[in-house]
């Protein structure tokens, strides 16, 4: 799957369609994660994890730290644990 990326969401598409987002805004050196949809259709097979996991990525690159807002993006770090020192 091809991820893209604009000022506020990593995003998959499929023409004009969102098929899957994740929805973030940035505070000084904070990335807070607001919103993770994925589409109906494409829900079960761990999209969404994969949008966290490149979330992260680019937020360790950039040396930012992250604040989980919606319930999604919490419950993925509470299962991954090697991210605690990155949350506020």
């Amino acid at each position: 799957m091809d991820y893209k990326e604009d000022k506020d969401q990593i995003f998959i598409q499929d023409g004009e369609k969102i098929l899957a987002k994740l929805q973030f805004a940035c505070d000084d050196d904070v990335y807070k994660i607001n919103k993770i949809f994925v589409d109906e259709s494409f829900r079960g097979q761990g999209i969404a994890g994969k949008l966290m996991e490149n979330f992260v990525k680019k937020a360790l690159k950039e040396n930012k730290n992250i604040k989980p807002i919606c319930g999604f993006a919490i419950k993925w770090f509470e299962r991954h644990k090697e991210y605690d020192d990155f949350l506020v």
